[in-house]
Formats: C-alpha cells, sequence, structure tokens
C-alpha cells in the first residue's frame, strides 16, 4: 500500500513539472532547514500496547528549480528525543541515549503550483522525499552504514511523502528569498517492519510532523 501512495505522489509530481507554464523559468539555489518528528515513528498492537519517538532533524539544502517541479538535495543529522512507550496499559517515558545522533543524505521531488500573489509567490507543494542513512553515533561511539550491514541488518532509509506551501519573495528581479512549511509524513522503514514482523498483530507506524525550510534561489 505505501509503494503504491509513493507511486501515485511521484507521477503527481512529475505530472505538475511538465504543465505547460506561460513564463516557465529555470532557478537554483540553496538554504537550511529544521524538521520536528512530533508524532514519530514507532510500533503498535493495540491502544494498550504501542510506542513512537520523537526526533527533530536540522540541516542544509541545495535544489533546482523548473517552475512547476522542484527537486532536492539534502544533509543533516537526527537528533532523537523521547520515546513514549505503553504496555499492558502502562504509560512509560525513555529519553534516548546521551550524544546519540544520525547523518543522513537525502533527495527529493515535488511538485508545485506557483501563484503570482503580487508582493509574493505562492506555491502549493506535494512530492516525496527519500533519506539515505550514512552513519549514528551512540553514546559517543559511531557506527557506520556498513557496520549496520555487517550484521546483516538493514540501515534505516526512510521514504516521505511531503505536501504544504511554499512563499517567495523578490529581492531582485532574479534573487528572492525561499520559504517553505511542508508536512512530512514518514513510512516505517523496512528496519522497523522487520522488527516487529513476528510480533503477532502488531505494526510499525508512521511518523507525522512539520518542516521548516529557508532559503535563496536564483532565477536564470
Amino acid at each position: 500500500m505505501a509503494k503504491k501512495i509513493v507511486m501515485v505522489l511521484l507521477i503527481t509530481a512529475i505530472v505538475s513539472g511538465v504543465a505547460i507554464a506561460q513564463d516557465f523559468q529555470l532557478g537554483a539555489g540553496g538554504g537550511a532547514f529544521i524538521d520536528m518528528s512530533l508524532l514519530g515513528n514507532g510500533w503498535k498492537k493495540d491502544k494498550d500496547n504501542k510506542a513512537s519517538s520523537k526526533a527533530t532533524s536540522f540541516g542544509g539544502f541545495v535544489f533546482f528549480d523548473a517552475t512547476f517541479a522542484e527537486l532536492d538535495i539534502t544533509f543533516g543529522i537526527t537528533k532523537p528525543g523521547k520515546t513514549k512507550v505503553v504496555v499492558g496499559g502502562d504509560k512509560d517515558t525513555i529519553d534516548a541515549p546521551d550524544k546519540t545522533s544520525f547523518t543522513f543524505f537525502g533527495f527529493g521531488l515535488l511538485g508545485k503550483y506557483p501563484l503570482d500573489l503580487g508582493a509574493f509567490t505562492l506555491s502549493p507543494m506535494l512530492g516525496i522525499h527519500y533519506n539515505i542513512f550514512l552513519s549514528a553515533k551512540y553514546d559517543g561511539d559511531k557506527v557506520s552504514r556498513s557496520d549496520i550491514k555487517d550484521f546483516d541488518a538493514d540501515p534505516p532509509d526512510q521514504f516521505s511523502l511531503l505536501f504544504g506551501a511554499g512563499i517567495n519573495f523578490p529581492f531582485t528581479d532574479n534573487i528572492a528569498l525561499k520559504a517553505d512549511l511542508l508536512f512530512r509524513l514518514g513510512l516505517p522503514t523496512k528496519e522497523a517492519k522487520d522488527a516487529v514482523k513476528d510480533l503477532d498483530g502488531t505494526k510499525a507506524t508512521m511518523g507525522f510532523g512539520p518542516q521548516l525550510r529557508v532559503g535563496v534561489i536564483y532565477t536564470f
């Protein structure tokens, strides 16, 4: 089901990108982002047996813009937060270990429809993003992607669905400030699915939260 959703959104983004525009423009730029998983990925059997983990990610991104489509490349760090656990109806909160973080590289495709509102341009956006796990630090000890594979485990690479809107404030005819507010629906990783596959009636759950991106775009 998740793969079907991803394919539908990918097709939507591509169709949006090839739409006929009166003022077709190419641009590129970069900036910084912060992503907050308010409803983190986890697992659930029923309302009395479930868990979810919060996390905050931040980093930089570069992008290539083609009026109705945007290709993004990101690099960032994820800092895990608290994990809320319910077992047999009893609630508990577990803090992430000290000095724990994950680094990742990602890329995404967004379809968008720019609306010229005079002083700025508003663009509803819809698309997908894929994060590739690079390494992790657990209490200061580094674990690489190859280390995880050496244990016949799957790195926590993740597909996400994105929707929201962006605003461009022009400074000059070619330069504009870019600000995007997106909402990210993080699909369960293969690692998370494998962890609960032998637990009867238990499923890996999706994460959800906002992502704020601020940058500068240069239009050719």
